[in-house]
């Protein structure tokens, strides 16, 4: 199916969406975390592992809240 159609979309929409990334796993882990940290490996890093899975680790990490 395409779509043709544009769609107005509100800055404060876009930035509000891009400000954070949400993934989940298939193991139902889900991980938000700001967009900036994709860009340097200070603080999460995503490996490809040579059985096709991928490792995630989260480094710097002080403290842990469980909401």
């Amino acid at each position: 199916m395409v779509v043709s159609r544009e769609v107005a979309v509100k800055p404060s929409a876009v930035h509000r969406m891009a400000k954070n990334h949400w993934i989940c796993v298939d193991t139902g882990v889900e991980i938000i975390f700001p967009s900036e940290y994709t860009n340097n490996g200070q603080h999460i890093e995503f490996t490809n592992l040579l059985d096709r899975h991928i490792a995630i680790t989260i480094k710097r990490v002080e403290y842990i809240e469980n909401r």
